[in-house]
């Protein structure tokens, strides 16, 4: 498992059922990471303004129901706990 150190919000949430954001980890081994984390809305969103009925694949997200710090921090716990994958 990866242990955590820091989970830090690096955008400030405008929506919280419909947005997305960057976030940065940290672990403790040192390593940080930044990743983007986003809600269904947000991504239906961008199919309606693509004119798309998909995601084009990309970069790598965390999907949350909400952009709240809690929702966010269970993401990223349960990401770790499986090496990130």
């Amino acid at each position: 498992m990866m242990r955590i150190r820091k989970i830090r919000f690096i955008d400030e949430v405008k929506d919280q059922l419909n947005d997305s954001i960057d976030v940065e980890i940290e672990f403790e081994d040192g390593v940080s990471y930044i990743i983007i984390v986003r809600t269904p809305d947000d991504l239906v969103e961008e199919m309606l303004q693509e004119g798309l009925n998909f995601i084009k694949p990309g970069t790598s997200v965390v999907v949350v129901k909400q952009l709240t710090k809690k929702t966010v921090n269970e993401a990223i716990q349960a990401y770790s706990e499986d090496e990130g994958y």
